[in-house]
């Protein structure tokens, strides 16, 4: 296990005295980091997690806590493998910059340059999003991401579903995260280089960073030996479950890593886009990565009084930390939340991957190791985390308590069961199929996303997910019967289908080759 040695506590000075820190803390910024992060990883209920720290072109500190799976004896360690989710997209977007630098795109390229088969719903908007359109989450589309979660649809599949997707806003106008746009991204990567992204991102990144285990799928993790498993926590405690596959969406978020080789990654951007004597990517593009494309929000938060702005560079967002700038990026997958995070001007970077969903204990460590590295007022950011997940999760009982009060019991469907199976269809989502299995039903998406099905009341029916990144929260299938007596329409509500940027989907029936008229 690799910690901070007495070799390296002379380069770990605080870099900006914001306050008079103790005299202990300016020998040792670092000092009592462990029991904080051990205290901290208790408090929340993670099963396990890992932390590395840069400084000056060095890691000075990268250690394991917890364990890999609840109730197994294995400790994580600073070579731990975890999901690192949508920090992937900053190889994708460093990806598209060394391909520019070889002339062989450049940012404002359009898209359809690349994939002239690509196109979104808004005829205007396809013919001018761009690369750099695609990377910084403003084509004017939100979210959408049950189009390829558990939806069994390959990547290209996805792209073109993107066409019967409406438009949220207009274009370039509105802050609006999209993982298809940066699977398009990823894609036009993979043609550009003739190798697919994948293969470019092992050869081009992990190869000359020296990330020899990181991976680009959940499929590369069947040989390793040293793999942080998944969970939700649920009542408070983390329960183990299933790896999420991310291969259809993999530019926006499938890249496996651990703490250590993150930490490369890191001292790579702190270099402007130099590593080993080698400029991997071009200074030029490396400044255009940090510098601001997208406002992404007013910086105004009660738990941050000392950030002022919120913006987006190319995969990574930036805003100011006590007067600093602060690049940083989150990641989530069911049951793994990361985050990385660096400030250029002080030199340091931090790297915090956890295989616990559900919580925000990876910002809260994020902040509080660049507080002990900047010598800034101490705030104990665990406890300050902690208290608005909690006060969230009240709301959130508050409103399943609601919920329930609407219940309306003793009711039962106005069908029976086997006349609401069929197989539902949706342009941009694909289709569902409603299965008898036993004494209920069963709603299939693809062989790896399903979920039974509780009758609510009438012909409302609450689905549990094989797996959630949202365990707890309310997730309904509503039919409607026609005149007939006959269910045409099957109504979505909830994940993976609603968000906070859309009500829900409408699936309408298939019968016999044809498709049941009902709404879209």
């Amino acid at each position: 296990m690799l910690t901070r040695t007495s070799s390296l506590v002379s380069r770990i000075l605080p870099v900006l005295v914001l306050a008079s820190p103790l005299a202990a803390q300016q020998a040792d910024p670092l000092r009592g980091l462990d029991a904080y992060i051990e205290k901290a990883r208790q408090d929340w209920g993670v099963a396990g997690l890992a932390v590395s720290i840069i400084r000056h072109d060095s890691v000075i500190f990268a250690k394991g806590f917890g364990v890999r799976e609840v109730n197994k004896p294995e400790k994580v360690d600073e070579r731990t493998l975890f999901a690192i989710g949508s920090n992937s997209k900053s190889f994708t977007a460093t990806a598209v910059g060394m391909l520019q630098d070889e002339g062989k795109l450049t940012l404002d390229d359009k898209a359809t340059k690349y994939l002239p088969w690509f196109a979104v719903s808004e005829p205007y908007i396809t013919h001018e999003l761009t690369l750099r359109d695609l990377m910084t989450h403003r084509s004017g589309y939100f979210r959408g991401d049950a189009v390829w979660l558990g939806s069994g649809f390959g990547r290209e599949e996805v792209l073109r579903r993107a066409a019967q997707q409406p438009a949220s806003t207009s274009f370039r106008s509105t802050f609006g995260y999209n993982n298809i746009m940066f699977l398009a991204a990823g894609e036009i990567v993979g043609k550009v280089s003739g190798m697919g992204w994948d293969a470019f991102v092992k050869q081009r990144i992990f190869t000359p960073l020296g990330m020899t285990t990181s991976n680009t799928s959940t499929r590369d993790l069947a040989g390793a030996s040293d793999v942080a498993t998944p969970h939700a926590l649920v009542n408070g405690r983390p329960v183990a479950i299933k790896y999420r596959n991310l291969d259809n969406v993999g530019p926006a978020g499938s890249i496996n890593s651990n703490v250590l080789e993150m930490a490369q990654y890191v001292r790579f951007h702190l270099r402007d886009g130099r590593y080993g004597g080698k400029q991997l990517v071009s200074k030029k593009y490396h400044d255009e990565m940090v510098t601001p494309q997208m406002i992404a929000g007013t910086g105004r938060d009660s738990l941050l009084p000392m950030v002022h702005f919120d913006t987006y560079g190319l995969a990574l967002w930036l805003r100011d930390y006590y007067g600093k700038k602060l690049v940083s990026h989150g990641g989530g997958i069911d049951g793994m939340l990361s985050q990385m995070a660096w400030m250029p001007e002080a030199d340091v970077g931090v790297v915090v991957l956890t295989n616990t969903d559900g919580q925000t204990l990876m910002n809260a460590l994020t902040y509080r190791i660049l507080d002990q590295l900047l010598g800034a007022p101490p705030r104990d950011w665990s406890a300050i985390y902690l208290t608005q997940s909690r006060l969230a999760q009240q709301r959130g009982d508050s409103v399943r308590a609601a919920l329930s009060s609407h219940r309306v019991a003793g009711t039962r469907p106005s069908l029976a069961l086997e006349q609401y199976a069929g197989t539902y269809d949706h342009p941009f989502f694909g289709a569902i199929r409603i299965e008898q299995d036993g004494g209920g039903l069963v709603l299939r998406r693809s062989a790896e996303s399903w979920g039974k099905m509780e009758h609510w009341h009438f012909d409302t029916f609450r689905v549990e997910w094989n797996t959630s990144r949202t365990p707890g929260v309310a997730s309904f299938a509503m039919f409607r019967v026609d005149p007939s007596a006959k269910a045409t329409v099957l109504e979505m509500r909830g994940p993976p289908f609603a968000s906070p940027y859309s009500e829900g989907a409408v699936f309408t029936r298939k019968a016999e080759g044809r498709t049941v008229a009902g709404s879209n």
